[in-house]
């Protein structure tokens, strides 16, 4: 106990200006936000690679102002899951519960019309191959980071 008390008044005491420095310098990084990237297109004008906008569903049984499974009922019609997978997800914590990671405008502007409280979408930007396989070693790839790791999504990473 005395070992405790001896460590505690040391860094409250001792070092307490250079502890707070520090914290402040790591609060004050801001994550930069992903810059949508341009169409990458053939000689033809058919699109290899384009950004789309996702959404990340997720939801705050604690928020919710009707029943968990009156909200697990019209949240199934929307996302095309199960109501009791749903409703036990529901109830295994009381906020935070991702969800879907990968849902489309269509569907995130029906999830904003059922007007239910305690839902939550997060739009992020999304690199899309419409040629799939076709191109992918010329084209390259951007990973989950929004970082191009090779071909021609590294080559114009700056532009």
């Amino acid at each position: 106990m005395l070992g405790l008390s001896a460590r505690l008044a040391y860094l409250q005491l001792a070092i307490s200006d250079e502890l707070k420095v520090r914290a402040e310098a790591q609060q004050a990084v801001r994550p930069t936000p992903r810059t949508s990237r341009r169409q990458i297109v053939d000689r033809q004008g058919n699109v290899v690679a384009m950004d789309r906008v996702v959404y990340t569903l997720y939801v705050h049984p604690i928020l919710f102002k009707e029943s968990n499974l009156a909200i697990a009922q019209a949240l199934s019609t929307v996302l095309d899951q199960d109501v009791k997978k749903l409703s036990t997800q529901f109830a295994s914590q009381e906020s935070g519960i991702q969800l879907n990671d990968d849902i489309s405008e269509e569907t995130a502007k029906r999830l904003r019309d059922l007007r239910l409280d305690g839902l939550d979408l997060l739009p992020s930007p999304r690199r899309m191959y419409p040629q799939s396989e076709l191109f992918s070693q010329v084209t390259g790839y951007i990973d989950l980071e929004g970082e191009p790791r090779a071909g021609v999504e590294l080559e114009m990473r700056s532009q």
